[in-house]
């Protein structure tokens, strides 16, 4: 039977992850399915090592040695894209570049006039409250500020998915809720399927363990400020 793919968010379909190390193989990921629709934001939830920035890694197109498809507004995952943005645990700053340049670097190549990517830097760095910033270097600024820095950079492409390896750990917590909720309103407003590794804020939360073998059972979960979608797939041995 025929595989139907969505027309839009990010559909994971059966996909599986081994590494092959001295040994037996090691399954980091196996029979994942996971819908995330356009505005939706996502977070899978699981202890350290069970997969989840690996998955997130194979939604970038950095890692293509798996089984099963990743298909993002209908057409699979092959590559790396600009319609995918991934913030990591680390900034990742070029520490040679300011904070301005560090966030227009990521529309190298978009199809906008100079004076747009101008303004789409500025606009991006109010939401992240780094006004005042603009021509600090990373080493110059808090680790919190640098990560808010990755933020607006993973965010200034308007991608149709955002990945985000527990990017608000450096953050304070006045902070972290106030960037959790603007994320959470702009993939709303701008139809990003946006699906976070860790805990916590989304309008859905998806648990793994290390090992996904078994068939999930839903049930009911909250989120705050996220209740109107809210359920959890607990995946258990």
């Amino acid at each position: 039977m025929s595989t139907v793919l969505s027309s839009d968010g990010l559909d994971i379909r059966h996909v599986s992850k081994r590494y092959t190390q001295r040994g037996p193989t090691l399954a980091v990921l196996d029979d994942i399915s996971l819908h995330v629709r356009a505005g939706e934001f996502v977070s899978v939830v699981g202890s350290s090592g069970c997969g989840k920035s690996t998955l997130l890694r194979l939604i970038a197109g950095l890692d293509r040695d798996y089984d099963g498809e990743i298909v993002v507004a209908g057409e699979r995952v092959r590559d790396t894209s600009l319609e995918r943005g991934i913030v990591f645990q680390d900034h990742r700053l070029f520490p040679w570049l300011t904070t301005s340049q560090n966030i227009l670097a990521a529309l190298r190549k978009a199809p906008l006039s100079a004076k747009e990517k101008r303004d789409a830097v500025a606009e991006h760095i109010a939401l992240v409250g780094l006004n005042g910033f603009e021509n600090a270097y990373p080493h110059q600024l808090s680790g919190g500020m640098a990560q808010r820095v990755a933020i607006a950079r993973g965010l200034v492409n308007q991608p149709r998915v955002l990945l985000l390896d527990e990017p608000f750990g450096a953050l304070d917590a006045l902070t972290r809720s106030r960037v959790q909720n603007e994320l959470l309103s702009r993939c709303r407003g701008r139809a990003i399927a946006a699906i976070r590794a860790s805990y916590g804020c989304a309008t859905r939360s998806w648990p793994i363990s290390a090992k996904n073998l078994s068939q999930p059972a839903t049930k009911a979960t909250t989120t705050p400020r996220a209740t109107e979608h809210a359920c959890r797939a607990d995946r258990r041995r």
